[in-house]
């Protein structure tokens, strides 16, 4: 334990003094570039949804970014004003969200197929979640569509290096590739 001790501490201490904001930067950048298309992103942890809602709504005047929370009753409300014709209802365009940030509590079970763009933000760990997040998008529709679904991953070397994620990823990725690739 002492030694697990000294190993977080000192990757914490990492992490403080090599911060770099260039992943939200990049976040940032995209969405600028795609600012007319209703995004979701999908995070990994209920810290990281209430900061990026908060830095997105102080950079992106005019558009609506909100978060996935609250009872759900509000929940729905929520997904309905940012899917409005999956869930068949109109929303007046000064009610409507243009930009949904949610856990992968969002990520199973709900129709948000208005979307064009879905964002994993986090690190994923498992294919299924990959799989089940893009299905958020990937619905049956009456009318021909297409999204597009991007990952954002840390590219700074020195995180990279001290949580030694690239080629665990990578594995991941492939495996993902494979089973979703038809041979």
């Amino acid at each position: 334990p002492t030694e697990t001790r000294e190993g977080l501490e000192n990757l914490k201490f990492e992490v403080k003094n090599n911060y770099d904001d260039r992943k939200f930067e990049n976040l940032l950048d995209f969405i600028k570039e795609n600012i007319d298309e209703k995004i979701l992103i999908f995070v990994g942890r209920k810290e990281t949804e209430k900061e990026l809602v908060e830095r997105l709504r102080a950079k992106l005047k005019g558009k609506k970014v909100d978060s996935h929370r609250g009872t759900e009753s509000q929940k729905l409300k929520k997904r309905q004003k940012f899917a409005p014709v999956a869930h068949g209802i109109k929303v007046k365009k000064k009610d409507r969200i243009d930009i949904l940030v949610g856990t992968d509590s969002l990520s199973e079970g709900f129709d948000l197929q208005d979307a064009t763009i879905a964002i994993d933000y986090d690190l994923w760990w498992t294919p299924l979640q990959l799989i089940q997040r893009m299905g958020r998008l990937d619905r049956p529709t009456t009318y021909p569509r297409s999204f597009e679904v991007v990952r954002f991953v840390n590219q700074v070397p020195e995180y990279s290096e001290m949580v030694k994620m690239d080629k665990y990823l990578s594995e991941r990725s492939i495996a993902l590739k494979e089973l979703i690739t038809p041979e």
